[in-house]
Formats: structure tokens, sequence, C-alpha cells
């Protein structure tokens, strides 16, 4: 084929999707092309080659999650403090994003305490509407 071989520096940084990897490894292995990781010493030609291969990459996919959490709860405590998130809004709309922070806070809360929500909005309708 036009490729013969695919380099990168470490595993995860071609893809941090188990679904994605297995797709594209396939894909390799249809046109014949060579896989290499520079830093991690794989040989994929082998069964257990392809297993450490596949556990790297349930690995990278979890670390993917892990951080995509974090970063969503540090969102959520910053909104809860009365940090304004993302860049330069207009002073109404810093009013309305401090209130909606508020409103939203108040809802999840008695949401978790199985209390029903009595408001004039839905928590969907505040996230899409404030970028929450």
């Amino acid at each position: 084929g036009l490729i013969a071989r695919v380099v990168v520096y470490k595993l995860d940084r071609i893809s941090r999707s188990i679904l994605d990897f297995a797709n594209m490894m396939a894909l390799f292995q249809e046109y014949n092309v060579e896989f290499i990781s520079s830093t991690e010493k794989f040989d994929t030609s082998t069964p257990m080659g392809r297993a450490m291969l596949n556990i790297c990459i349930v690995f990278a996919q979890l670390e993917r999650e892990t951080i995509q959490k974090r970063v969503q709860d540090a969102w959520y405590a910053r909104c809860q403090r009365g940090f304004k998130m993302g860049g330069r809004a207009p002073y109404e709309e810093k009013l309305a994003l401090l209130d909606a922070c508020s409103k939203l806070a108040e809802a999840e809360e008695e949401i978790r305490a199985g209390k029903t929500v009595d408001a004039h909005f839905s928590l969907k309708e505040l996230r899409a509407k404030y970028g929450i």
C-alpha cells in the first residue's frame, strides 16, 4: 500500500477511545500497515502483543474519562462559588449566569434529596442556555 507503517510517540497520542482504536487497528491490518509506538514496545504480530496493546488503550480511555470528570466537577464547583466560567461576558449576562448557577445548584440539591423541583425551568434548559 501507500503507507507501510504508522509511528507514534505514545499510544495514547493516537487515540484514547477503545472503539476508535479497534477500528483503526482493523484498518491497519486490512492494508498491512505496521503500528509502532516509539516509547512502548509492542509486537502486534503476536496475540500477546495485541492483548497488551488493548490493555494499554483501555487505561488511556480510563485516563481520558477521569480527566473529563475532574474538569466537569471543577467547573461545577467554581460555578457554585459564583465564579464565571468562560470568556468575557457583558454585565447583564454575568448577573444572569450567577442567578442560573444558584438556581441550578439548588435544584440539583433538591433532586439528590429526593424532593420535587417546583420551578419554571428545567436543568436541561438552564445548562443549554448558560453553557453550564
